[in-house]
């Protein structure tokens, strides 16, 4: 009965059932919404109606989602807090299954009997006290929760178990990564927070300019109302306002790991470039250095399908380019025949535009690559020593991690991280029976990236010296590398700050055309 007590209580942090008191939040708020997006912009009764019920399907969506990163967001503290108390415990001469015991006494009274970590510590020792491991108990509570930094701890004790680790570093360790982490999250926090108000104060703008003149003139804005066109120009601020609105909640979720989705050119259209093009493009195009860019937003696929992938694809875009370019010129040769050559050079210029943003694409890519592995570095280095420090080799540390990342994926499609593709790579070489040596020399010439060079030096310069003082190597290297991500972290800040200007530009045009548009219909 203890053990179906012990597992029916355990807690979902993937999960978040919409109760009574949140229906009292969503449904006021829902009408809000409803009234400030429809019948402000429309002034129509029905459409407040028929929008009701999506607009309160979203929000609840919504919701359930902040609820969930917030409770997640908020364990993860408490397990850093957990892992500093256990630590301690372990430091005064507890064994790890009493030190668990111990944190909760302390937890206790730091924040009280109802709280997520003090259930999962009561989860913990209740286990134990019918045989569980600490190792099970982790790990559930790490699938459970999904939180990474869990996760990674889980599966380094369990190594630390079976190899003998040092339990007390492993912990400690842990602990401040996770604070590192989370200062560095602040930070981030604090670098956009001034321009965070600027949007929000500019995002309540055209709402406030609606209002106002609904109230001082309401009949200013009938000429935007009961009509076609004027539906359509507020439509078109509508669609305007929710793409901005997102756009600037994107930039302002500014994330401490850069997001970057699979980056596989494509023929989309079914067009291939025949040979004998092909063959021209590639003689005359700057192959060398377009085809490394490829590969390496590609890792893993063959250079020539890559390039001939991306040249299926330029030779598309091209077609495309001439097609809208082509409806381009017979519409403005119809509407103005007497601007001929204005009408040709702008047309050059929209085929021109197409292959060109193909071309640009790549270059952002590899950027975003770069930017990503630059903040990957540090949590990879303080992975990778934990690893070695548990007892594990250098080969096993880079299986452990490839796999972790499999697993990551195949629970969710949308986790692609270059890193962890590059180190897949690594542990192939290392299958297929490849020089140790020349393996980690081959990582960091496909990376190239100056950190990632220096962490392969140092491998190798163990392998053929010994690995005596490898795990000193990494700590100092760990250090180094956390200052580093710091400093790309406040770049990547302030580089967010500044494309929070686009939104509030879309914004103050909203605002200018539900100003103008009827003044200048009154002319």
């Amino acid at each position: 009965m203890e053990r179906v007590r012990h597992i029916k209580n355990r807690p979902e942090y993937n999960r978040y059932v919409i109760k009574k008191r949140d229906m009292l939040f969503i449904i006021p708020t829902a009408v809000m919404l409803d009234y400030i997006f429809v019948y402000l912009f429309y002034k129509s009764i029905v459409f407040c109606v028929i929008s009701y019920i999506p607009v309160c399907i979203l929000l609840a969506k919504l919701y359930k989602k902040h609820n969930i990163n917030i409770r997640k967001q908020r364990l993860a503290k408490e397990f850093e807090d957990m892992l500093g108390c256990v630590a301690t415990a372990l430091r005064a001469g507890y064994s790890l299954e009493n030190s668990f015991a111990e944190a909760e006494r302390e937890l206790v009274v730091m924040y009280g009997k109802d709280n997520d970590i003090l259930t999962e510590l009561e989860l913990i020792t209740s286990g134990l006290k019918i045989n569980r491991t600490v190792n099970d108990l982790i790990s559930d509570m790490a699938k459970r929760s999904g939180v990474e930094e869990i996760l990674s701890f889980s599966e380094i004790l369990m190594i630390a178990k079976r190899s003998g680790g040092n339990i007390v570093d492993i912990v400690t360790k842990t602990a401040n990564n996770m604070h590192d982490r989370r200062e560095i999250e602040e930070e981030m926090k604090t670098i956009i927070s001034g321009k965070r108000l600027e949007y929000r104060i500019m995002c309540m703008m055209p709402i406030i300019m609606l209002v106002f003149l609904k109230i001082c003139s309401p009949g200013y804005l009938s000429v935007l109302y009961h009509n076609i066109v004027g539906v359509a120009v507020m439509t078109g601020c509508l669609i305007v306002y929710i793409i901005s609105f997102f756009v600037a909640e994107k930039i302002m979720a500014f994330d401490v790991n850069v997001v970057v989705r699979r980056s596989v050119f494509r023929h989309r259209f079914k067009i291939h470039m025949p040979e004998k093009i092909f063959e021209m493009f590639k003689k005359y195009a700057d192959m060398h250095s377009l085809g490394d860019e490829l590969c390496r937003i590609n890792p893993g696929r063959n250079r020539e399908s890559v390039y001939k992938s991306f040249a299926d694809d330029l030779y598309a875009q091209t077609f495309i380019g001439i097609f809208v370019a082509l409806l381009f010129f017979v519409a403005g040769c119809v509407s103005f025949p007497d601007k001929l050559l204005y009408l040709f050079l702008m047309s050059i210029a929209v085929i021109i535009i197409f292959p060109y943003r193909l071309r640009q694409a790549v270059k952002s890519k590899n950027i975003a690559r770069n930017n990503q592995m630059l903040i990957d570095y540090p949590d990879f280095v303080n992975r990778f020593a934990l690893l070695i420090g548990a007892g594990s080799s250098m080969r096993s540390a880079f299986e452990r991690l490839v796999n972790d990342y499999k697993k990551r994926c195949a629970d969710n499609e949308d986790v692609f991280r270059y890193l962890y593709e590059e180190l897949n790579l690594v542990v192939r070489e290392l299958y297929n029976g490849v020089n140790e040596a020349q393996v980690y020399e081959n990582f960091g010439n496909r990376v190239r990236l100056l950190p990632y060079m220096k962490f392969c030096t140092m491998l190798v310069q163990n392998l053929r010296k010994g690995n005596r003082y490898i795990l000193e190597q990494l700590n100092m290297t760990a250090i180094d590398a956390y200052e580093s991500k710091r400093d790309n972290i406040k770049r990547l800040g302030e580089e967010a700050s500044s494309k929070l200007l686009l939104p509030m530009i879309l914004e103050f045009v909203i605002v200018l055309v539900i100003i103008m548009y009827p003044a200048l219909m009154a002319l």
